[in-house]
């Protein structure tokens, strides 16, 4: 049952119109903070932003866990990976290569919000979260950053699968 109610939380999470103005405003809200906290702190902004959205990243993982009940195989966890992403409003494309699931994404509201303000925290933000958030629905889970976010555009990554149970 688990198994069903994660393929259906990563296919239909809804697209109203109230979800997507919250998704935008949480973007703004987490680009606005740590860009600030560069501004503010700039030796220590990369370790604060990585410790704190790895623990968001985990409770992620954990309340995911309670509602989905997601096993620990790499289909799951690529599952696990598109719910998140309709959950913040990124659009993603999948590509599956010998050992790899590819998400790139032709949208995401983070990336825009930095873009905006011409500084790019994905990986102390975004990168972090989704790192503890996949080991902890699958220990031992580990992705590549294919293509680093920049001014071009997101990042595109790669879950590598290890595990027999795809």
């Amino acid at each position: 049952m688990g198994n069903l109610l994660l393929s259906v939380a990563a296919h239909f999470i809804p697209p109203m119109a109230g979800f997507k103005e919250l998704q935008a405003l949480q973007a703004e809200l987490t680009a606005e903070t740590a860009c600030s906290l560069a501004r503010s702190l700039p030796g220590e902004v990369q370790s604060l932003l990585e410790d704190g959205y790895s623990r968001l990243g985990k409770q992620l993982a954990e309340r995911l866990k309670a509602k989905f009940h997601p096993r620990p195989t790499s289909s799951d966890l690529v599952a696990v990976w598109r719910a998140a992403c309709n959950l913040v409003g990124i659009r993603y494309r999948i590509t599956r290569e010998s050992g790899r699931v590819i998400f790139s994404h032709p949208y995401c509201p983070l990336w825009e919000e930095f873009r905006r303000r011409g500084e790019f925290h994905c990986s102390e933000t975004c990168l972090a979260m989704v790192k503890s958030l996949s080991e902890s629905i699958l220990p031992g889970a580990s992705f590549q950053v294919l293509r680093s976010p920049s001014k071009e555009g997101p990042c595109i990554k790669a879950l590598l699968i290890e595990d027999k149970t795809k």
